[in-house]
């Protein structure tokens, strides 16, 4: 089965927004005379109850999911990911999995972030941008002895409409003793949840993230 876990973030357009969208109106109007009295009101009740006169909604979407249906490789290899629950101790196994962001409209300054389990290695396969270099290469660094592997790619732009992915190897590794993981039966977080924050036009951040993906043993005799 196709799990994909994903996370959404919707909201009124923040009111700092709306500022931007009024302030050269209210320019040109004050140029030409004064600001008649009842489009100050109108103003002044859009600048405080942005709830009641948003002005749209804003979706921006991140996902997560290891590519079960396959996924080929930039060398043209094609490959499959092992399945996430009943996995056997001491074995090797490893995912292909998909981290991407789409957005209905332009964000800046968009970040992605995410941490791994220190069962697992992790490796980059392929990002947008590599080709044609409009982003940023995505980078991995590890902490601890266990050496945890952390994720964090700067997008940069997106324009409106547009998605933007990068494709991770996923596998499970060997612990500092070299055993090869798992070496107990029980339920294991392959990460901790990708991350993805951006500016809108108005330089305001949000963010939105996803689940973790969760992998497990079969269970002990």
């Amino acid at each position: 089965m196709n799990v994909q876990v994903v996370s959404r973030y919707r909201g009124l357009v923040h009111s700092s927004f709306l500022v931007c969208i009024l302030a050269s109106t209210v320019g040109e109007r004050m140029k030409a005379k004064a600001l008649p009295l009842s489009f100050a009101l109108a103003l002044f009740l859009l600048l405080i109850v942005p709830s009641t006169f948003a002005c749209g909604v804003c979706e921006v979407t991140i996902t997560k999911e290891p590519l079960y249906s396959g996924y080929t490789k930039p060398d043209g290899t094609w490959v499959t990911s092992a399945p996430t629950t009943d996995l056997q101790l001491h074995t090797y196994y490893d995912w292909w999995v998909q981290i991407e962001v789409c957005t209905p409209y332009t964000i800046t300054d968009v970040r992605v972030a995410d941490r791994f389990g220190a069962e697992f290695g992790v490796s980059v396969v392929d990002y947008t941008g590599r080709t044609d270099g409009s982003h940023e290469a995505p980078v991995l660094t590890t902490q601890g002895k266990s050496e945890k592997v952390f994720l964090n790619w700067h997008v940069g732009t997106i324009e409106a409409g547009q998605c933007v992915s990068v494709w991770l190897h996923v596998w499970t590794d060997r612990n500092p003793a070299c055993k090869q993981e798992f070496t107990s039966c029980e339920t294991y977080y392959m990460n901790s949840g990708a991350v993805v924050k951006w500016l809108d036009s108005c330089g305001v951040q949000h963010s939105a993230e996803t689940d973790p993906i969760v992998v497990s043993t079969v269970l002990s005799s």
